[in-house]
């Protein structure tokens, strides 16, 4: 065989022939050389035989049995294997032995004794809650959560006064009639007047109905009771019966009577004409111009 061109400089002896039985290695292997992860090293020695120990008592503490059948090897390289040991430091192998295989499903824990007053409250509500039928299935209630109920109280009695005797009819003693009529009492209502000045010098109360003119006239039916004022107009611009007066509910009222000149309200200045037989009220301080002539209210 020539020799190798990748590496030591001199030639690698041929390996032995096999034993019968042994098993196949490759080429590093043959060579007496083993490859792990990029790395040369030569192969571990084979492992020693176990030394027999005591069987396996199932009485015995886990650990006490571990020690009993001595140090645990690894199945690879047969190095010895520290406990708790997952791989092996040697050649990375995974120690079966300390890989246990999930359980399905964990167990169950275990059930916790009732408390005191669980029974308590069950032999007291067995009579008021008793179990339902076999094959229905019992709702929740809070029946036993519920305050007590008070028992309807009395409605309370109010005692009512008893109610007046009725007074007979002839029981009232008769009062004797005096044969007198009653006194009808006539209340003064307060005169109302007004004073009115013209521009002719003169001044007038008006208290009630009352026209004026150069030579007023009243109808006759109203002749007792209207007042009559006369005007010294020497321009006679102011008709015979130019206007009237009334007073109403305390209020001083004027119209004018259908005269040639009419009769002009001024107020702020300004003039207005105002309509034959209409009614106006007036004020302190009205002015009202006739013809020529004019009134102010007082």
């Amino acid at each position: 065989m020539p020799p190798s061109s990748a590496g030591f400089g001199a030639p690698v002896p041929p390996a032995p022939p096999a034993p019968v039985g042994a098993p196949l290695l490759g080429n590093d292997q043959a060579h007496g050389v083993v490859s792990w992860g990029g790395s040369e090293y030569p192969p571990a020695p084979p492992a020693p035989p176990a030394p027999p120990g005591p069987a396996h008592d199932a009485g015995t503490p886990a650990d006490e049995n571990l020690r009993a059948a001595g140090p645990a090897l690894c199945t690879y390289c047969g190095a010895v294997l520290s406990p708790g040991d997952i791989f092996c430091g040697s050649c990375g192998n995974v120690n079966a032995a300390a890989v246990a295989p999930p359980e399905a499903f964990p167990p169950a824990p275990p059930a916790l004794p009732e408390p005191a007053w669980a029974d308590a409250s069950a032999a007291g509500a067995g009579a008021a809650h008793p179990e339902p039928p076999v094959g229905e299935t019992s709702s929740y209630s809070t029946d036993s959560f519920a305050p007590p109920v008070a028992a309807d109280a009395p409605a309370p009695v109010i005692d009512l006064p008893a109610p007046a005797t009725p007074v007979a009819a002839d029981s009232v003693p008769e009062v004797a009639d005096d044969g007198d009529e009653t006194v009808v009492v006539r209340r003064t209502v307060p005169v109302v007047s007004f004073d009115i000045e013209f521009s002719t010098g003169q001044t007038e109360t008006v208290s009630g109905p009352t026209i004026f003119g150069r030579n007023p006239k009243a109808p006759a039916s109203d002749a007792g009771s209207v007042t009559r004022v006369v005007i010294q107009d020497v321009t006679r611009s102011v008709s015979k019966t130019h206007g009237e007066f009334s007073i109403v509910d305390g209020a001083l009222y004027y119209r004018d009577l259908g005269s040639a000149n009419g009769s002009e309200l001024v107020t702020s200045g300004e003039s207005q004409l105002l309509e034959p037989q209409q009614w106006v009220e007036l004020t302190a301080g009205s002015e009202v111009v006739i013809g020529d002539q004019r009134f102010t209210v007082l």
